[in-house]
């Protein structure tokens, strides 16, 4: 799916389901993104590959309610460069990694009419993925891939309601890496 189809078919299920909810609240978010941790357990040495992560979201459902439903488009750009070792396998590499996530998740408000309140979440999607990474040392490899991959995210984050129609937050999780996002949301 390209991004405008992808992008359609999530305003389409808004659309659908918007009458139902009660309330949208829209969100954009910009923040870091890393996969190093993931590294960590493949790797015996490996270089940062880390990098930035925005996006949008519609949030549905009340803002003082327990559970809102939030649908989200994210883009990720990660890359890397450095030495890397596996066992007895070492040089110098480069990784470049570009991630677009269409998902879902369920978010879970404690203390939802506080004017500060503490967040959880859980959900899946769809990430397209594009990485190319190469590597010289006692193998010179070059290696491209493009695939869909499934997207599991868990967001943690805390909001404070600024008045009526604006809400500020800091989030951080995991959606296929790990990442910590500010978050603006309008309500309407």
């Amino acid at each position: 799916m390209k991004r405008s189809a992808a992008g359609s078919l999530l305003f389409l299920s808004l659309l659908l389901l918007a009458p139902v909810a009660g309330a949208v609240e829209m969100d954009v978010h910009a923040g870091i993104y890393s996969i190093n941790k993931f590294l960590d357990y493949a790797m015996d040495e490996h270089p940062s590959v880390d990098g930035s992560i925005y996006g949008a979201a519609v949030l549905l459902g009340e803002r003082d309610a327990v559970t809102q439903h939030r649908f989200s488009l994210d883009f990720v750009s990660a890359d890397g460069q450095g030495k890397w070792r596996k066992d007895n396998d070492s040089g110098d590499g480069k990784v470049e990694i570009g991630m677009t996530a269409l998902t879902y998740a369920a978010l879970f408000n404690i203390g939802p009419s506080w004017p500060v309140n503490p967040y959880i979440g859980i959900g899946a999607g769809v990430a397209y993925i594009s990485a190319d990474a190469s590597s010289t040392g006692t193998k010179t490899d070059s290696v491209s891939a493009k695939v869909w991959i499934p997207a599991i995210v868990v967001p943690v984050g805390i909001r404070a309601k600024l008045g009526d129609r604006i809400t500020l937050a800091v989030e951080g999780g995991f959606l296929d890496g790990l990442y910590v996002t500010g978050n603006l949301r309008f309500a309407f």
